[in-house]
């Protein structure tokens, strides 16, 4: 089974596959976009990851993405009260 693997919902993008459980290649967008943290879609990291393991698109088995709705809330939280309480 063939996973293309998609961290897409916040900063530091990314994209990996993983052939029957094994991580073959995973790399972040910014490496290619040179901008720190880059949240966009991770195209150039799917494209690294699909040729550097010369699988083509049409033999991924699932796409999986990353989905926490609350992802970062309690840090991002903890931050902002702290601003606030230091003022």
């Amino acid at each position: 089974m063939i996973v293309l693997g998609l961290n897409i919902f916040h900063a530091d993008t990314s994209a990996a596959i993983i052939v029957n459980e094994k991580i073959i290649v995973a790399i972040e967008e910014e490496r290619f976009t040179k901008i720190k943290h880059y949240s966009g879609l991770p195209i150039n990291a799917i494209e690294h990851c699909l040729n550097s393991s010369n699988i083509n698109i049409s033999e991924v088995d699932i796409i999986a993405l990353n989905y926490k709705s609350k992802y970062n809330f309690f840090s991002e939280l903890t931050d902002i009260l702290k601003y606030k309480t230091s003022k």
